[in-house]
């Protein structure tokens, strides 16, 4: 495994991580289109148990039982012929980070294959990479608008159906849960702060398409993917700041529903003056 920092920088409560693993077929190749958002999610917690069990833990307990907003989210990776090549997770935490780590370690030593509803693999390259911490995600910067691209299905839960549509205050309201969960008590935001967005952050353009993606047996989810850049009306230097902050969190959070089975996840593109 190469790994570009140690775990245990700083406040362990607010590093933020990127771990990738590498998925390698025993035969053939690992169709995507046979793999379900909860057989993503299966596998993840089958090998924190596998760990757990190990170690005499109880991480996989840990992580499922998490308050709101889970310290982790997940995505998984395709290549042009739709199979998939591994996914990353990205952590807020020390402990999120560690355990997730030794998990998917102990996994790729493993002499059984895991498997993915009837298709089996090995774990490849395992790769994590300390990103700082959330609070080193503010910049003073002057901008016009900023973009985000959603990588994989977004999809926000209104009444008993999804909403896929990337409506600002729907859009920050996980990565202002996570910065207010995990930042110090003193850099915790307001909920004006939410207010504020929903009033004057606005969408000047985008480009996105919906996408139906299967949970489970018979269970779908609507949601979007694509591009779209938004641009905040006045608004003070902090909270202008910190919209900036909140759209470079949202690559690590993810935004709206299941970011733990791969839907949700975000790119920050950048911003405009």
């Amino acid at each position: 495994m190469r790994r570009q920092a140690a775990i245990s920088m700083g406040d362990t409560n607010n590093n933020i991580y990127r771990l990738g693993i590498g998925f390698v077929p025993v035969k053939g190749r690992l169709d995507g289109s046979q793999v379900m958002a909860r057989g993503l999610h299966g596998v993840l917690y089958h090998v924190l148990e596998m760990a757990d069990r190990q170690d005499k833990t109880q991480e996989a307990t840990w992580l499922h039982q998490h308050e709101a907003p889970k310290p982790y989210t997940l995505v998984p990776y395709y290549v042009d012929d739709g199979s998939l090549a591994g996914i990353q997770i990205s952590a807020v935490g020390d402990r999120s980070a560690t355990a997730l780590t030794r998990a998917w370690l102990l996994a790729r030593e493993s002499p059984e294959p895991l498997l993915l509803g009837r298709q089996p693999f090995r774990i490849g390259e395992t790769e994590l990479v300390y990103d700082g911490t959330i609070n080193s995600l503010v910049m003073d910067e002057k901008y016009q608008r900023l973009g985000l691209r959603f990588l994989s299905p977004t999809s926000f839960k209104k009444g008993p159906g999804d909403m896929p549509l990337p409506m600002p205050e729907s859009v920050f309201r996980r990565p202002f849960q996570v910065w207010n969960h995990y930042s110090h008590p003193l850099e915790r935001l307001p909920d004006s702060w939410l207010e504020w967005c929903a009033n004057s952050v606005y969408i000047t353009k985008h480009r996105i398409e919906t996408v139906d993606v299967r949970v489970g047996p018979g269970s779908y989810v609507t949601g979007f993917v694509g591009e779209v850049w938004y641009e905040p009306y006045k608004g003070t230097s902090l909270q202008r700041r910190m919209l900036a902050a909140l759209s470079r969190l949202a690559g690590y959070a993810g935004v709206g529903r299941k970011t733990t089975m791969g839907l949700g996840a975000v790119e920050f593109l950048g911003t405009v003056n």
